[in-house]
């Protein structure tokens, strides 16, 4: 469980937030329940090298296998199996200034997504604000970005 509630999290290189079991390089890491992200400030994220998805990020690496051995070249489970359970996602400010989604989830079962304000550097705007691929039972509402609607996909 995590509960991440009212920090700054400020320039961070990767996303500011992120789980991933990893079954195809290192083999570590877990899937996540009843994870609370709510009521932070985002700012400039997701610039370097551990750059991915989205400033907010939970995913997976399952291993594909070889003669019945896990090989490393592996993906995320993109279908309705859930590997994540009863997260939420409220009340948060990202001010972005990469093109990456302010969400970015995959295999999540049980998701809200609710009242997030996001806001833009000159020249960006990722495809999706918040996503969500292979998720089952989730919602995104009430959320505000560049001062109009959001793009969701997956929701």
């Amino acid at each position: 469980m995590l509960h991440l509630a009212r920090p700054a999290l400020q320039y961070n290189s990767g996303p500011a937030a992120q789980a991933q079991p990893d079954g195809c390089h290192w083999l570590e890491g877990f899937t996540t329940q009843n994870w609370t992200f709510v009521d932070n400030l985002v700012v400039g994220a997701n610039y370097g090298p551990a750059k991915s998805l989205g400033d907010v990020w939970l995913s997976n690496c399952v291993p594909q296998y070889v003669n019945g051995v896990p090989s490393a070249n592996g993906g995320y489970v993109e279908v309705d199996t859930p590997m994540h359970f009863n997260i939420t996602i409220t009340g948060n400010r990202f001010v972005q200034n990469q093109n990456e989604s302010a969400v970015s989830l995959f295999a999540v079962g049980g998701a809200t997504v609710a009242n997030n304000t996001v806001t833009y550097a000159p020249g960006t705007r990722p495809a999706a604000d918040f996503e969500c691929v292979g998720c089952t039972g989730t919602e995104a509402a009430g959320n505000n970005c560049g001062g109009g609607a959001c793009v969701i996909v997956g929701f």
